[in-house]
Formats: C-alpha cells, sequence, structure tokens
C-alpha cells in the first residue's frame, strides 16, 4: 500500500444492532477493492475483522477493527465496532475519531435499540452519518417499510439517495437518484452493470429528488452564514437566490439552464415560492451571487452535512 497524506485518508466507523451486516460489508469493500483475494464469510470464522478465537467461536464482533481499502485514489480506513451492548466502549471510541459513520440497518429488522443506540453516539459527537439498509436481496425485506421507520425515528431528512427495484418480486439492482442512473445485476447477481432506469421508476426517482431538495433547504437558514450582506443591494431575495443554487447543483445545471427550466417547469417555481406567471430572474444575477456574495462555493457539500441521507445494500459486491 502506498503512502498518503492526511488529506488522502478517511475514516470510517461502521455502526449498527448485532447482526445487522456490518462485519459482512467491511468483506464486501476489502474484496471489491482488491484488497483480498476471497469474500470472507462471518459464519465460517474467516473474516478480516473478526480475528479474535473468541469472535470465531461466536461468530461476533468483540474488539474494533481497522480495515484499511484504496479507492479511487483515497486511502479510507473502515472501522468495524461490536454490535453487542456489552463492547458499547468500542463503538463510542471509534466513533470519536471517525470522521464519518455509517450506520447499518436490516432491512428485514428495521430499526432496532442498536440502531437508536448508533444515532445517540453520533449525535453525541456531532459525527456525519448515513444510514446503509442492508439484506436487500432477502424475500423478507422492506425497504418502504423500513424506509419510513428511519424517517419516524430520526426525522424527515432522512432522505433516499440509492433505491432498490425489482421485478417478479425479486431485486434486480438498483437506482442512483442523485445521478439517475441505474445498475442491473448480472445472470451470476455477483456483478453491476448499467442500464436504462426501469419506465415503472421514473416517477419515483423524481419524487425522491424532489424530497432531497427539499430536506436540503430545511436546512437553508444555516446558509446565510455564507451570505456577505456588504456587497451592494439585492434585488431578490436571498433565500430564493440559495434555492436557485440548490437546485443547480442537485440536478447538475448551469446557471443558464437553471433558470431557463425554472420558467416552464412548475416544480422548480414552486420549490422557488413563486407565482406561476412571475419572471425569472436574469442568469448573470445568480452568476454575480455566487462570485460575490458567497463566502465559499462548496455549497451542495454544506447541504449534504445537514442531512442525514440514507443508502441501500443489494448484494455483496
Amino acid at each position: 500500500m502506498k503512502s498518503y497524506t492526511s488529506k488522502e485518508i478517511r475514516n470510517v466507523v461502521l455502526l449498527g444492532h448485532s447482526g445487522s451486516g456490518k462485519t459482512t460489508i467491511t468483506e464486501s469493500c476489502l474484496f471489491k477493492s482488491g484488497a483480498t483475494k476471497r469474500f470472507g464469510k462471518v459464519d465460517d470464522g474467516n473474516t478480516v475483522s473478526d480475528y479474535d478465537p473468541e469472535e470465531i467461536k461466536h461468530h461476533v464482533s468483540i474488539n474494533s477493527s481497522i480495515l484499511p481499502v484504496e479507492w479511487k485514489d483515497v486511502k479510507i480506513n473502515f472501522i468495524d465496532t461490536p454490535g453487542y451492548f456489552d463492547f458499547v466502549g468500542e463503538e463510542m471510541l471509534s466513533t470519536y475519531v471517525a470522521d464519518a459513520a455509517v450506520i447499518v440497518v436490516s432491512g428485514k429488522a428495521g430499526v432496532e435499540v442498536g440502531t437508536e443506540k448508533a444515532w445517540d453516539c453520533v449525535e453525541k459527537f456531532g459525527t456525519p452519518r448515513m444510514f446503509f439498509m442492508n439484506f436487500m436481496d432477502d424475500e423478507n425485506a422492506d425497504y418502504e417499510r423500513v424506509l419510513s421507520e428511519l424517517r419516524d425515528h430520526f426525522g424527515k431528512s432522512v432522505a433516499p439517495v440509492q433505491i432498490p427495484f425489482y421485478e417478479n418480486e425479486k431485486i434486480r439492482g438498483f437506482i442512483d437518484v442523485i445521478t439517475r442512473e441505474a445498475k442491473y445485476l448480472d445472470s451470476t447477481k455477483t456483478k453491476l452493470e448499467p442500464g436504462p432506469i426501469p419506465e415503472f421508476m421514473t416517477v419515483e426517482v423524481e419524487h425522491l429528488r424532489k424530497m432531497i431538495v427539499e430536506v436540503a433547504a430545511e436546512s437553508i437558514d444555516e446558509l446565510l452564514d455564507k451570505y456577505c450582506l456588504d456587497n451592494g443591494r439585492n434585488a431578490v431575495p436571498p433565500i430564493r437566490m440559495f434555492k436557485y443554487l440548490l437546485l443547480k447543483a442537485i440536478y447538475d445545471l448551469s446557471d443558464v439552464d437553471v433558470v431557463e427550466r425554472s420558467k416552464y417547469d412548475m416544480s422548480f417555481k414552486y420549490f422557488l415560492d413563486m407565482a406561476p406567471e412571475e419572471t425569472v430572474i436574469n442568469p448573470s444575477s445568480l452568476t454575480k451571487f455566487r462570485k460575490l456574495r458567497l463566502k465559499d462555493m462548496n455549497l451542495l457539500d454544506m447541504l449534504i452535512s445537514k442531512t442525514n441521507y440514507y443508502s441501500c445494500d443489494h448484494y455483496q459486491w
């Protein structure tokens, strides 16, 4: 493994109820990245993280383990933590040193006590977090139910960025809501192949994209701290300008394109709190707002950091 600078290293802790699949996920990452040549299994006692004789004997994690993975010129140190409450100290210490947390949730069991304790832990340290729904290939998994439970327990800021899709009650792949990209399981169910979004999923994908926009917009007030009030008088309310920028970032549009779409897309106008007949801004105003009135340009990063995203795991790729 090559040497990395501190800017190229990420420490990510995996939290969740015992049996939610944290160790299996780390094995997937190791295998997919090429760090290992075989895919270890908890039941076989041959995973990288569960090396202690007691862990192998009882098929549960007792100690936190650090598993380095090289991915896209970044070194990610995954910290696999025990799920049993007897070892909560391991969970707390690992979260304290982590840059971000992945809270693993079973697609079958849904929100459990361990899920709530993991949430309390990341709240205590203010750790950025995401949910990872596991076991989505199991016939007893219920995506809609578990997503509803997550939003009920942890607030409406839980928004899906990846969703599974099914054919004949069997999982066929997943869709990235942000990029509008679909990936299908191949015939061996071990690899993913890109493909078009199924027609029956297009409406839901657009609905979820709007949900993400709305969730991020809830943090719009905090963006006011980024707004400079000493660069001249602004004719358009700053909140609306922030919303223009949010639409631009979410839909990956230029200043000109986001303004042009706002002329005819009623969902855009609704989000911008504009009447159908109301005139949109000049694209140059949006450009000037970005350059002169914002202290930094990491708008989407800031919004994402305020949003509790949720992801799905479908298979162990």
